[in-house]
């Protein structure tokens, strides 16, 4: 990025800037998205895979919404361990302000405890275990195939907090501008009626704005 605003732009500025930037702009937007009124549908899809932080893998969790495709959660660990999976789970439920009617998974031990303990209501939940059929598993392997040429340019990561910001940029991104066939073209965000198709320049300054007047930028944003 330092290198495109100098030949584009003719303007200098040092890589430090510019991860700053990053951050800050990240955790703004990262915030802002979050208060925004959206429904997940009865049926989520949870899965992780590894990525390289510092040399050694550690764990990328992601929570999917069935039917829009929106990202509804991720979660950076080093382990697969039950506490990990609730950890995980229990960000999708804060986020969505509600739990699933059915939760779809690898074949993990640790989800088992971990959806009963986060996810269940009074009513009984519906976890569909791998192996599954491809129906129903490939939306999460598509996701993860999206992730994995992202994350194979970089090369890796060089901190455990540089993995966790690029999965909260990486949601923005998936969730507002990224556009999906099997949604008829639209973002997951526009599937889950968030608004229209949103740039980087648009969250911020949606973000800075709803700081100024919250609850009429929030509307504003969901119409």
């Amino acid at each position: 990025m330092a290198e495109h605003l100098e030949t584009s732009h003719g303007v200098k500025i040092s890589h430090t800037t510019v991860h700053n930037w990053l951050k800050k702009y990240v955790k703004l937007v990262g915030q802002h998205v979050k208060t925004l009124a959206g429904k997940t549908s009865e049926r989520w899809h949870a899965d992780e895979t590894l990525v390289r932080v510092q040399g050694r893998h550690m764990v990328l969790w992601g929570l999917l919404d069935s039917e829009t495709r929106f990202l509804i959660a991720t979660h950076i660990s080093q382990r697969r361990g039950e506490k990990d999976a609730r950890t995980f789970l229990r960000k999708g439920v804060e986020v969505s302000k509600r739990k699933p009617a059915e939760v779809v998974t690898d074949g993990l031990t640790s989800y088992p405890s971990a959806i009963e303990q986060e996810c269940s209501e009074d009513d009984p939940l519906i976890h569909l275990q791998g192996p599954l059929s491809e129906a129903l598993n490939n939306k999460m392997e598509r996701f993860f195939r999206t992730v994995k040429a992202r994350t194979k340019v970089a090369g890796g990561f060089g901190s455990e907090e540089g993995a966790k910001r690029f999965a909260e940029g990486f949601a923005i991104y998936y969730n507002f501008m990224k556009n999906h066939r099997s949604l008829g073209g639209n973002t997951p965000a526009q599937a889950m009626g968030l608004g229209p198709k949103r740039s980087w320049l648009d969250l911020i300054t949606a973000a800075i704005n709803s700081k100024k007047s919250p609850t009429k930028e929030n509307e504003k944003q969901s119409k």
